[in-house]
């Protein structure tokens, strides 16, 4: 399930933490089209159906975590190339709240 919170950081919507990170993280070599993505506290299924719908190769790690209380959740922040970014986008748009 994607909610609206998901929703806005899979389209590349950031708090100002976030700006910052990217701002202070330069992209990786020769990727420099990329673009920064935080992706919040998902659920497995979630972050996995995030990771396939990016792309292999389309997204490179910057750092996440897992938190296991209430229950199992991931976070991260990664560089999203063009085509992963296209990919979020079209899925982000089409998948009911």
């Amino acid at each position: 399930m994607i909610t609206d919170e998901l929703r806005k950081h899979l389209l590349g919507k950031t708090d100002a933490i976030g700006r910052m990170i990217a701002e202070e993280m330069p992209p990786p070599e020769g990727c420099d089209d990329w673009e920064y993505r935080d992706i919040p506290w998902a659920d497995p299924d979630t972050w996995n159906a995030i990771f396939r719908t990016i792309g292999e190769g389309n997204a490179k790690p910057i750092a996440f975590s897992d938190r296991r209380v209430p229950t199992f959740a991931r976070r991260g922040q990664f560089w999203v190339s063009p085509a992963g970014c296209a990919n979020l986008k079209e899925w982000a748009e089409r998948k009911p709240s």
